[in-house]
């Protein structure tokens, strides 16, 4: 990204928090998002305004902190005549929390919940696996990935509402609850409930850093299995979904998706290559969105513990 001091983000989410996080004060002066609900509102006192607003800010860059990259681009380029100099699509290293995974202590807090929700999962006979970079780090590296912020499942689009039911209470039993205190979120896409992100906050002392734990609704759709988070951005061929293998991981059997490293050549192509610094157009098989979906997309948040 060229030197720019005044900064547009385009995207008011929790990507976009972070990449404010990673940078001076000052430096970014508006949010942008096609979200009615989060107009007019701030982020850390920096206003988040509707797309047409562009034309009354001085600013040197648009950077997309959004998932919406195709869409919000096409929207920036066509819709809005901005520049495609004057655009930036940032590296997902630049929109995630710092590495929580590269400290031991916090590492071992990912592997205790990823092994606890695994165990929930199949006790409690809910279709569920891990996904996406958690899959990776634990089939290539046997752990979770050290510069990635969050742990990824997938739950059945049949099973998605009863397992919200049966974790209610699931913050009770979490681990090391002396140090941290749990908190989960729902989204909602369109009026329908998509993911529970589950997340903590350190206690007073506690060295341990914060990430998400993402438990994302999949559905099958023509022979594709899509997470309904995505609105289809995201998507894998279904039968890696209908059925699921294990994974030996510190002696537990972890649900993993069907012909795991077939899905992962399909989801990152050559997977087997660490790739620290990843865009969104690097995935190999993502369907662009190019149309107005992002302004159509009502996206909303409930607390849920």
């Amino acid at each position: 990204m060229k030197q720019a001091s005044k900064l547009v983000l385009f995207g008011a989410s929790k990507a976009g928090e972070t990449y404010l996080r990673k940078h001076p004060p000052g430096e970014v002066i508006a949010f942008i998002d096609n979200d009615p609900h989060r107009q007019g509102s701030s982020v850390d006192n920096i206003p988040v305004l509707a797309p047409a607003a562009l034309h009354e800010l001085k600013f040197d860059l648009v950077v997309i902190t959004s998932l919406w990259v195709d869409s919000i681009y096409s929207q920036l380029t066509q819709q809005l005549g901005i520049a495609k100099d004057k655009i930036h699509v940032p590296h997902k290293t630049e929109l995630k929390s710092d590495h929580p995974f590269s400290e031991q202590e916090t590492l071992q807090l990912g592997h205790q919940l990823l092994i606890g929700l695994n165990q929930f999962f199949i006790q409690h006979q809910l279709k569920a696996c891990i996904d996406s970079g958690t899959l990776l780090g634990l089939v290539r590296e046997g752990r979770l990935l050290p510069w990635d912020d969050d742990i990824d499942f997938a739950i059945d689009d049949a099973d998605f509402a009863r397992a919200l039911t049966l974790l209610k209470n699931f913050h009770q039993n979490a681990p090391m609850q002396d140090q941290v205190d749990w908190q989960a979120t729902l989204l909602t896409l369109s009026g329908t409930d998509v993911c529970l992100s589950i997340e903590f906050t350190p206690k007073p002392g506690s060295t341990l850093t914060p990430f998400e734990t993402s438990l994302q609704r999949r559905k099958s759709l023509h022979g594709r299995s899509e997470l309904l988070s995505s609105a289809g951005i995201f998507f894998a061929p279904e039968h890696h979904f209908n059925h699921h293998d294990t994974l030996d991981f510190m002696g537990h059997a972890i649900r993993i998706p069907s012909k795991a490293p077939e899905f992962l050549t399909f989801m990152y192509g050559d997977w087997q290559t660490p790739k620290k610094a990843m865009t969104l157009h690097d995935y190999d098989n993502r369907r662009p969105l190019k149309d107005t979906t992002a302004g159509t997309v009502s996206i909303s948040k409930r607390a849920f513990w």
